[in-house]
């Protein structure tokens, strides 16, 4: 019986009828949303902000900015102190970033990881909202370009930055290894929130228990 139900059903009359349904619950389940932060539940985060105090919010990390989305639905926090340091790799992306003039933005043309060192970014065109650190490129791809990588732990210290308030990460699968350089932020203690998504490209290569391993006796 189920060779026949399937035999029938696999037929390519079908083939339209399924891709739908299969599009509609992937939908549903918001995978393949991540690219906007709408609808990533990147914006999400901005209703608890909503409900904690933020007047001492003062220095946050935006962790893979492309061209500022996250930052503009941010400004609603802003207060007279508040210093955003916005790391974007992408030249593209990092010099339509680099346009947005408020007071204690600062745009960095880098990437945060797990040691200071050069590598590839991959994308489907130059600035595209997702694209991957990687040493390969896979079939996908089409554009490549050098960047420069820093530890978050490195980079505050060498910008006498004590801690942080918020460190947003959007980074496609990176954000173990920019945990992994923030280690001595973390055990400090100097890092108050965290906002990152475990979404497909963190399940391709972590378990969420390796960041529990990391953040769990922190957070």
């Amino acid at each position: 019986m189920k060779t026949i139900i399937r035999d029938f059903f696999s037929r390519p009359v079908f083939q339209s009828f399924f891709e739908s349904i299969l599009n509609f619950s992937l939908k549903v389940l918001n995978i393949g949303e991540g690219q906007s932060v709408e609808t990533s539940g990147e914006k999400s985060v901005f209703k608890i902000l909503d409900k904690i105090s933020t007047d001492n919010m003062s220095i946050i990390f935006d962790v893979g900015a492309h061209t500022g989305e996250w930052f503009r639905l941010f400004k609603k926090f802003y207060t007279k102190k508040s210093m955003v340091y916005s790391f974007e790799p992408s030249i593209k992306s990092y010099l339509e970033l680099s346009l947005l003039k408020e007071a204690g933005f600062h745009p960095e043309n880098l990437a945060l990881g797990d040691r200071t060192e050069k590598k590839m970014l991959f994308s489907r065109v130059s600035g595209s909202s997702t694209a991957y650190i990687g040493d390969i490129k896979n079939t996908k791809t089409q554009y490549s370009e050098e960047i420069s990588i820093i530890t978050l732990d490195k980079y505050c210290l060498e910008h006498n930055i004590k801690s942080i308030d918020l460190l947003k990460l959007d980074v496609e699968g990176y954000e173990l290894k920019i945990l992994n350089g923030s280690k001595n932020m973390i055990e400090n203690d100097n890092i108050k929130l965290i906002q990152f998504e475990f979404g497909a490209p963190s399940e391709e290569k972590y378990t969420f228990k390796d960041f529990f391993d990391i953040l769990g006796k922190k957070y």
